[in-house]
């Protein structure tokens, strides 16, 4: 690590979080502890205040100006290593957070330990993209079965907004035959609704290269 102190600045709109953040970096030596936000818009005005070294923020997929604010600190900031804490199972926002620039993911119920080893190793000068490609696919279950053609061709009539009927008809196939599509598409990479499906496809060559 630096001699320096490493500066950071800390977001999520849980208390308990940010507060266990707070507690374990002032207890961190080489580490100081600038600020806290309770939201990425404030982490956002906070980056451009007091350029920190690191940044941990919180995020969630349906809260789309935090996936925004993190993506902005990366283009604005691409000295500033950002780390997301995310839910054990939101492999979405993983993938759309990947997309927006993020260093590494972290899941919220990380322990202490994995924190500031995390810390640390986006901190070291020998951090290079294909470690932080290691990193964020062994922190978390990103998909690795790609999907076939007619899940891909099915995907991309999903996020036209079409409905079963219309798509079966496009097709030659049924709706329900493409309801069951939908399904797999949705269990391969753990999303919930058409909102998640929709993000997939300027992502498919970064999830499945």
């Amino acid at each position: 690590m630096k001699c320096t102190p490493l500066t950071i600045i800390i977001s999520d709109d849980q208390a308990l979080i940010r507060n266990g953040l707070v507690k374990l970096l002032q207890s961190e030596d080489g580490m100081e502890l600038l600020a806290e936000a309770d939201n990425n818009q404030n982490l956002e005005k906070l980056c451009f205040d007091l350029y920190p070294d690191v940044v941990i923020a919180g995020a969630r997929l349906y809260e789309k100006n935090d996936i925004e604010a993190i993506r902005k600190i990366a283009t604005a900031f691409p000295r500033i290593k950002i780390i997301v804490l995310i839910d054990a199972s939101d492999t979405a926002t993983s993938i759309a957070i990947k997309d927006a620039g993020a260093t590494a993911l972290l899941c919220r119920s990380a322990t202490e330990d994995e924190i500031i080893k995390t810390i640390e190793a986006v901190s070291s000068d020998a951090w290079h993209c294909d470690n932080k490609k290691q990193h964020i696919n062994k922190s978390y279950r990103i998909p690795t079965r790609p999907l076939t053609g007619r899940e891909t061709d099915i995907l991309k009539h999903v996020c036209e907004d079409l409905t079963a009927k219309e798509i079966g008809a496009k097709l030659t196939i049924s709706a329900r035959t493409v309801e069951k599509f939908r399904q797999n598409i949705m269990q391969k990479v753990s999303v919930k609704g058409n909102a998640g499906l929709t993000l997939l496809p300027s992502m498919i060559d970064a999830i499945y290269s």
